[in-house]
């Protein structure tokens, strides 16, 4: 799912989508967050698109030491590790941007990074089940794909052991 053609568009979508939820939601007046408006967005996108691609270059390293094959296995380790990188690219993105741009006082920051953790798990479990889907549904189409084969073998011996009779 992570290899997916159209994954930048996605990317900004999401990033979007979450910045709008989170201005109808009116996060930054209950927390009290005074950041422009721009940079909220652009640490959303960057967060977003940081988390995906450390996703795919998990699935790499990870798919070394566990066959996708042994999907449970494989999943379990591959949400894990994501979430840790989440984790990491979001308290990394906000301490970044308060030092670069805000410079705000700790408590603030503090509820930043927690809102921050939560973002960034959050499109971490949505991208991995997204990615559940995709890994079973692949596996639906292959086993359909198997069992019709079976049928076509099954049909081709009836017909031949119906020829064996009339012969």
């Amino acid at each position: 799912m992570f290899k997916i053609k159209y994954r930048y568009p996605v990317i900004i979508l999401l990033a979007v989508y979450s910045y709008l939820n989170t201005l109808f939601s009116e996060v930054y007046f209950y927390y009290k967050i005074s950041a422009p408006a721009w940079l909220i967005l652009t640490c959303l996108l960057l967060i977003t698109a940081s988390v995906w691609e450390s996703n795919r270059f998990l699935e790499k390293i990870i798919s070394r030491f566990i066959k996708p094959a042994n999907s449970i296995k494989f999943l379990i380790v591959f949400f894990i590790s994501g979430f840790i990188a989440a984790s990491v690219i979001s308290i990394a993105f906000i301490i970044l941007a308060d030092h670069i741009f805000l410079h705000q006082p700790l408590d603030t920051l503090t509820i930043a990074m927690k809102l921050s953790l939560t973002y960034a798990t959050r499109i971490n479990l949505f991208m991995h089940i997204a990615n559940v889907i995709f890994v079973f549904f692949k596996k639906y189409k292959t086993k359909e794909l198997e069992a019709e084969e079976l049928k076509r073998i099954s049909a081709q011996a009836q017909l031949q052991a119906i020829k064996n009779q009339v012969n």
